[in-house]
């Protein structure tokens, strides 16, 4: 019947191997001999990490490309929305601003001036760029009428 159980429970098959392979006995066993976890390592907190003031920079050929695509980003997001949706909710009529929108992005980029390439960039929403760009084009159309 193998060996008999220590203290009020029996063995199973698996504690009795394990116990055969360490050399343990019923005997050999004292509160001493067992062994414990070693204490974790005291957790130190680290002080918080703070970002630096980020620099103001001149816009970049790669900085540009970053704030043309992050002001794109909404606009072509609406876009394949819309494009989920089926003909009987699809509305044709958002789907021609959207595009319109991308297109005077697209179009103006290059010339636009590096504060309105921020503020475009900063959008969160298609209907936030293209109220930028309408209002942009509203005083662009004032200072030619002076």
């Amino acid at each position: 019947m193998g060996r008999p159980p220590i203290g009020n429970r029996a063995m199973s098959a698996a504690e009795r191997q394990r116990r055969h392979r360490l050399g343990v006995t019923k005997q050999s066993v004292t509160k001493r001999d067992v062994v414990t976890k070693p204490d974790p390592p005291p957790v130190t907190k680290l002080a918080p990490v703070t970002k630096p003031a980020a620099p103001v920079t001149k816009l970049t050929a790669d900085n540009d490309w970053d704030l043309f695509t992050r002001a794109v980003r909404p606009v072509v997001r609406d876009l394949s929305a819309e494009g989920r949706k089926n003909m009987a909710t699809m509305a044709p009529a958002s789907v021609a601003v959207l595009a319109h929108t991308l297109k005077r992005l697209v179009e103006r980029w290059p010339q636009e001036p590096p504060e309105m390439k921020r503020k475009l960039a900063a959008a969160k929403s298609s209907h936030a760029i293209g109220a930028l760009l309408a209002e942009h084009d509203q005083f662009e159309t004032e200072d030619l009428d002076d």
